[in-house]
C-alpha cells in the first residue's frame, strides 16, 4: 500500500517523469537529471536531484599518506567505485606521487587479494559500463596508467581492477566525465591556492573531500570551495549521518535529504490561520481617519 516499484529502461523513466505527482526524487547522472527536471516542468512537478559527478581529494603536505591512501582506497574500491560519492581523483603534491602508488599497492594486496576470484570485490554493473570505463583506459598511454594489481581487466566477467592514472589532460574524456568506476587519477598541484583554483574551476562536486590537520588549510578549502558536503580526513562516511542533510548543489543535484532536511523536502509545510472572534482589524478598514492612525501607532510600538 505504500511502495511501488516499476522496473524498466528510458521509456519508462520518461513516461513516469511526465506524470503530475507532488514530488520527484531522482538520483543518477547529470545528464539524464536535466531530463527529468525538464520532463517535470510541465506540471511543476517540484524535484529533487542526487547527481553525483566529479568528487575531488585535496591532499595536504602535513597529512599521513598511508592514512590517505587506506581512506581514499576504501572509496574508491567500494562497489568498484560505483557509488555517486566515490572519490573521483586526487589533487596531490608531485612529491608524494609514487609513494601514493607504492602504498595503494599495498593496500589492494592486504584487502584484496586474488582479485580475480574474491567475492569481496565488486564487478563493474554491465556490459555497457565496462566498455565505457575500459574506452578511458584504451586512450591513455601505458606510461598513465598505473595497475595496483596483475590482473588485466576482463569484459566476460566484467572485472575492471584498479588503476591509478599519472596527471591525464584535464580536457581528457576521464577527467570530465563522472568516472564511477575504479580508476583513480592522481593530479599534482603546486600550492593549495592551485588546488582550490582546480576544484573551482569544474562544476561543483557532489562531495570534496580534504585531509589536513593544519585548521588554517581545511579553514581556506571550507571557505573557498562549493561542494554538496564536505568531509576532513574521510571519505564517503558523510552520507551515513542520518541527521546531516545529504545532496548537491549546481551539476551535483539540487535539494538535500536525510533526516529533518528528507522530512521537510518532502513535506509541504501547510500554514493554518484561525482568527478569533474578537480582534481589531475593523480599525484598520478605510475611511483612513484619526483612528486609523492611532491605532497604527499602536501596533507600530
Amino acid at each position: 500500500d505504500m511502495i511501488c516499484v516499476v522496473l524498466g529502461e528510458v521509456d519508462i523513466a520518461t513516461a513516469f517523469s511526465e506524470l503530475p505527482f507532488d514530488h520527484l526524487l531522482y538520483t543518477g547522472s547529470t545528464a539524464v537529471g536535466k531530463k527529468v527536471m525538464a520532463a517535470a516542468a510541465p506540471n511543476l512537478t517540484p524535484v529533487t536531484l542526487e547527481l553525483g559527478g566529479k568528487s575531488p581529494v585535496i591532499v595536504l603536505d602535513d597529512a599521513n599518506l598511508e592514512s590517505v591512501v587506506n581512506r581514499v582506497m576504501m572509496g574508491k574500491t567500494l562497489n568498484a567505485g560505483q557509488t555517486c560519492i566515490a572519490p573521483d581523483y586526487v589533487l596531490i603534491q608531485r612529491q608524494y606521487h609514487d609513494q601514493f602508488i607504492h602504498l595503494a599497492k599495498e593496500w589492494m594486496a592486504k584487502h584484496y587479494p586474488n582479485i580475480e576470484n574474491n567475492p569481496d570485490y565488486s564487478r563493474i554493473i554491465n556490459g555497457e559500463q565496462f566498455k565505457r570505463v575500459k574506452g578511458y583506459l584504451d586512450a591513455l598511454t601505458g606510461d598513465e596508467i598505473h595497475a595496483l594489481t596483475v590482473v588485466e581487466p576482463n569484459i566476460e566477467t566484467r572485472l575492471m581492477p584498479p588503476v591509478i592514472v599519472s596527471e591525464p589532460a584535464p580536457d581528457s574524456d576521464l577527467m570530465q566525465n563522472e568516472i564511477f568506476a575504479p580508476i583513480l587519477p592522481l593530479m599534482h598541484y603546486e600550492t593549495l591556492d592551485d588546488a582550490i583554483y582546480f576544484v573551482n574551476s569544474r562544476p561543483r562536486p557532489l562531495a570534496l573531500y580534504v585531509f589536513s590537520d593544519n585548521y588554517s588549510s581545511i579553514e581556506n578549502v571550507r571557505n573557498n570551495t562549493v561542494s554538496g558536503g564536505l568531509c576532513i580526513n574521510e571519505v564517503i562516511m558523510h552520507v551515513a549521518q542520518h541527521d546531516l542533510p545529504f545532496g548537491g548543489v549546481g551539476d551535483s543535484g539540487t535539494g538535500a535529504y536525510h533526516g529533518r532536511a528528507g522530512f521537510e523536502r518532502l513535506s509541504h509545510m501547510k500554514p493554518i490561520f484561525v482568527q478569533t472572534k474578537l480582534n481589531g482589524l475593523n480599525f484598520l478598514l478605510p475611511p483612513y481617519g484619526g483612528l486609523f492612525k492611532k491605532a497604527m501607532a499602536l501596533f507600530l510600538k
